[in-house]
């Protein structure tokens, strides 16, 4: 959680990274409820939404890893999540967990940052064309 909206959330809800790896630890890397009724709002909760694996290998070129760490890994090695670029798999996977999510606790407005495109270095329209045949109009992409 050392940049992009992890990093935010980080910042504004001390201890969330640790729950956060708990929560992993015993889930795996999916869309989890992390805090429900945040700042006195019993309607605001916040939920983790990957866009990166837990860890992968480096491939060719470190295509895989994020630019400011490549110079940190070579083709083999393997890469913590939080240095990977995200993967679009994964996003469509989040998203789908996140309508789940969504139908099972009521949310009837979610908002969401661009999933992947900050610190995960992918473009929006790529992103976006995922988004679009999985959120309904409950889901507001914003960016942050």
């Amino acid at each position: 959680m050392g940049k992009g909206c992890a990093a935010e959330a980080k910042k504004r809800h001390p201890g969330i990274d640790t729950i956060l790896g708990s929560q992993i630890s015993e889930h795996g890397n999916r869309v989890i409820g992390l805090i429900r009724g945040i700042d006195d709002e019993p309607y605001r909760n916040l939920a983790a939404f990957p866009v990166k694996p837990v860890s992968e290998r480096a491939i060719h070129d470190c295509l895989n890893v994020v630019s400011h760490m490549k110079s940190k890994f070579k083709p083999g090695d393997i890469v913590p999540g939080w240095a990977c670029i995200a993967d679009p798999g994964i996003i469509m996977r989040s998203a789908q967990q996140l309508v789940r999510y969504a139908d099972s606790q009521g949310f009837k407005s979610i908002v969401i940052p661009r999933p992947g495109c900050g610190a995960g270095e992918l473009k929006w329209a790529d992103v976006k064309e995922i988004l679009e045949n999985i959120l309904d109009d409950r889901f507001s992409v914003i960016t942050f």
